[in-house]
């Protein structure tokens, strides 16, 4: 009896490797054929690539919308910057600039205001964290951040993130029918990555995150006017993303991604829409992308 309860386990451990294989075989390809549909042998010869869009952010209730540009600086293997500026509806000239990513193992987080005099929200260590361990949980969610926007064009990314990739069959979306992917990374976040069964492309990246947080400046400033006389007047809130508490509860973030064109035997997307918890907060719109331009390494030195 003993001797066929071990082989039972025996084969049934057999059963779930050849799974496991199959599943790690089905993943591979469903790869190869979304960098083929992507731009093909293209994609491996990419090692500086840079980009420009705008970006609307919707924090939700009476706060209103912001629009951003976005510039996008990366180098093969590890170096990431994205920057950016935002030009609150203020009656003094004020821009901020923010600098996110990482040049190797140090993480970049940076708020610039214009004006120095200016106060801004910034994160810095939790109560009884070190800074060690605040950069080093600083630089692991830049590359996240860095996964999720670098995924749907490359599938394959360079650098050591910890990716494994698995098959989990597929599922109906807006668009028609998806091959999905369960993306994870050692020690950290898990995604859900949609292929389009007809055209390979992928159309759809969602997680579970930190739920979005914000802090508000309210000011009240004096505006010149015709004629000589000062008056106060009071501008709109300038909205500050920040970190969500360590114990607030994960929330759903799905990113979807659309309109394809073809450009220099790539065919990328141009616009990623971002919802959390079903509500829009993001949407991007690629207006450019650069491939191999040349990038001073001196721009990630922050």
């Amino acid at each position: 009896m003993n001797r066929f309860l071990a082989g039972l386990c025996v084969a049934s451990a057999a059963v779930a490797i050849a799974a496991a294989s199959a599943q790690q075989s089905s993943a591979d390809e469903l790869i190869e054929r979304a960098r083929r549909a992507l731009g093909g042998d293209v994609l491996a010869t990419i090692k500086t690539l840079s980009m420009r869009a705008s970006m609307s952010l919707e924090f939700g209730g009476t706060i209103p919308a912001t629009n951003r540009t976005v510039d996008v600086s990366f180098v093969s293997p590890d170096k990431y910057l994205r920057v950016s500026r935002y030009l609150p509806n203020w009656p003094v000239e004020l821009e901020l600039t923010y600098y996110d990513g990482f040049d190797g193992a140090d993480p970049i987080r940076e708020l610039v205001p214009s004006i120095p005099q200016f106060s801004v929200f910034t994160d810095g260590p939790r109560p009884s964290e070190s800074v060690q361990a605040y950069r080093a949980r600083v630089l692991f969610a830049q590359q996240d951040d860095f996964v999720q926007r670098m995924l749907p064009l490359f599938m394959v990314l360079p650098g050591r993130f910890g990716l494994t990739f698995i098959a989990a069959g597929k599922q109906a979306y807006e668009g028609g029918i998806a091959e999905v992917i369960v993306v994870s990374r050692l020690g950290g976040r898990r995604w859900q990555l949609l292929l389009d069964e007809k055209s390979g492309l992928p159309v759809r990246l969602s997680w579970q995150g930190p739920p979005l947080a914000h802090k508000e400046t309210m000011s009240v400033a004096k505006r010149p006017e015709r004629g000589g006389a000062v008056v106060p007047t009071n501008p709109p809130p300038i909205v500050f993303p920040v970190e969500a508490p360590p114990d607030a509860p994960y929330v759903n973030w799905v990113m979807t991604i659309r309109d394809y064109r073809r450009t220099d035997g790539l065919n990328w997307p141009r616009r990623f829409v971002t919802n959390v918890n079903d509500r829009r907060y993001e949407d991007l719109r690629v207006a450019t992308y650069r491939i191999n331009p040349p990038i001073d390494v001196r721009v990630f030195e922050r």
